[in-house]
């Protein structure tokens, strides 16, 4: 019997909810949360219900922002999604290619939070490698 399925949320601590909830909804372009509860200190992204959720709550004497917790999300293009980010004044590190596999960037929310996106990265003729990288 498998005792665990798949990830229902990843939960990141925060200092204030709703410069969190800005940042994600908007300079992120999550859009609205489908759960925000200030009483609670928890907004949540994605769907009710459903595998993959990104949530914050509001910081405790026990648990502080940038544990260690570092959520994956997926992303057309790393390169475009970094070039965005820096625009919009989030603070980034340079895209990574591991070759042959995906290309990552790492940033961060105002409370020090680390993220990563994942793309496929380019094969040498700019196509992109998708599922040919199995074969």
């Amino acid at each position: 019997m498998k005792l665990l399925e798949q990830v229902n949320v990843v939960s990141l601590c925060v200092t204030n909810l709703s410069r969190a909830r800005d940042f994600y909804s908007q300079t992120l372009g999550l859009g609205p949360p489908w759960f925000d509860d200030e009483q609670l200190g928890w907004v949540e992204w994605g769907q009710r219900g459903q595998n993959g959720n990104l949530a914050v709550t509001l910081a405790r004497e026990d648990i502080r922002p940038g544990g260690g917790t570092t959520p994956v999300l997926n992303t057309a293009d790393c390169q475009i999604l970094f070039t965005e980010l820096k625009k919009r004044g989030v603070r980034c590190d340079e895209p990574v290619v591991i070759p042959g596999l995906l290309m990552y960037c790492t940033f961060y929310d105002p409370d020090g939070n680390r993220l990563q996106a994942i793309s496929d990265p380019l094969d040498q003729d700019g196509s992109k490698m998708g599922d040919a990288r199995l074969g």
